[in-house]
């Protein structure tokens, strides 16, 4: 261990907290990435590797040069798992202004440090805000589909979704969480409106985190251009490499136009934009928004927003032409892609669910569906080889 973390304040500094298990090739690369990031000159580093025997990788992260200030080393002396690894990480936040938390299968744009500045010391302050983000995913990955947000000129935008992939916080925003968390081990996931795929998890952190953002009100900001990616490796949750969640990041400087917390896009955990509600001049607490048809039946309200073909009565309906597909509503796009349906009339609708062809149009969707028999097909001749 290079320093003792109990014995400095350090509550000028916004620290990077790495965080490995038995990856050394990952943990490698994202140690290099930030090497050559544009940092100032005196940014802590900690490095928490969970205990795994694996004597290369402890002599490796002892060794390695941080040149931007201290570096701590902690090798924990038993498993963890991911999970309380996370939490103990977090937890560091008490000593710093801030940590930038980042798993070792994370790479990170040279300028991520410049946006961390910037929105903690905009932002930090704000108790309606859990935590920053510096990955912007592309794709819904409860849906498997493209996912857009939209640009009205800032830099950042609100979700009720936890950011894994690179995310920062203030011991502020932490010890709200922690104490949260602590009350709420065993916290029955049913008692909330999420997607029923987390639901399902076992042993994930985030949704701790998820569960306490909805029921406080509380958003992770996000940017509108990732600072960070994910390469996805192989590890204890992957059994195999891929690139689903590659995305691009921002490569050069840039000042951050970053508005109040109330000017600033807010989305629900199933990418439902909050302006709409006062678009079609109604409450959340009677339209339901289900873009991407990923909410329970059960939690519909009387009026639903969708892109799917339900057998109700359809009171307006507009085009999916525009991207994001919000601004269909916004521009009043007329045509058969969304549909405004009220519950309380039942009737047989015939029209054609335009999901999939808006993101990926016609001659794209026959690609894919190319794409993915000859990725089956391969897939089947490489098991019969074996």
């Amino acid at each position: 261990m290079d320093k003792n973390i109990n014995d400095i304040s350090n509550k000028e500094k916004i620290a990077i907290v790495v965080v490995g298990y038995n990856r050394i090739d990952s943990l490698s690369r994202l140690l290099q990435s930030l090497s050559v990031s544009k940092l100032p000159n005196s940014v802590p580093l900690v490095i928490s590797v969970d205990c795994s025997g694996n004597e290369e990788l402890y002599d490796y992260v002892k060794s390695f040069r941080w040149q931007f200030g201290d570096k701590y080393v902690f090798i924990q002396s038993k498993r963890l798992g991911l999970k309380e690894h996370i939490l103990k990480c977090g937890d560091l936040s008490k000593y710093f202004k801030a940590i930038v938390l980042l798993e070792d299968d994370i790479y990170v744009s040279p300028f991520f440090y410049d946006y961390i500045e910037a929105t903690v010391n905009k932002y930090s302050t704000d108790t309606q805000i859990c935590g920053i983000g510096l990955f912007k995913n592309e794709i819904n990955g409860y849906a498997q589909i493209p996912l857009e947000f939209l640009n009205d000129g800032a830099d950042v935008f609100l979700w009720q979704e936890v950011c894994t992939w690179g995310e920062c916080w203030t011991y502020s925003m932490w010890s709200e969480f922690r104490a949260w968390y602590d009350e709420n081990e065993n916290f029955s996931f049913e008692k909330i409106d999420i997607p029923q795929e987390i639901k399902m998890w076992k042993n994930a952190w985030s949704r701790y985190l998820l569960a306490y953002m909805i029921q406080t009100e509380k958003y992770f900001l996000y940017p509108q251009i990732s600072l960070a990616t994910n390469f996805n490796d192989c590890g204890v949750h992957v059994n195999e490499l891929n690139n689903t969640y590659q995305v691009n990041m921002l490569y050069g400087s840039k000042q951050y136009i970053l508005p109040e917390f109330a000017e600033l896009n807010k989305y629900d955990i199933y990418c439902a934009n909050s302006k709409l509600y006062a678009l079609l001049n109604m409450s959340q607490s009677e339209l339901t928004i289900d873009f991407y048809n990923l909410k329970e039946k059960k939690n519909y309200k009387r009026w639903i927003l969708t892109s799917a073909i339900l057998n109700y009565k359809i009171v307006k309906s507009f085009g999916l032409n525009l991207h994001p597909y919000e601004v269909n509503i916004m521009v009043n796009n007329s045509g058969q892609g969304l549909f405004l349906y009220d519950t309380k009339i039942r009737c047989k609708n015939i029209e054609k669910n335009a999901l999939y062809s808006y993101f990926y149009g016609n001659l794209r969707l026959n690609i894919l569906i190319k794409g993915m028999i000859g990725f089956l097909r391969n897939k089947f001749i490489s098991r019969i080889k074996l």
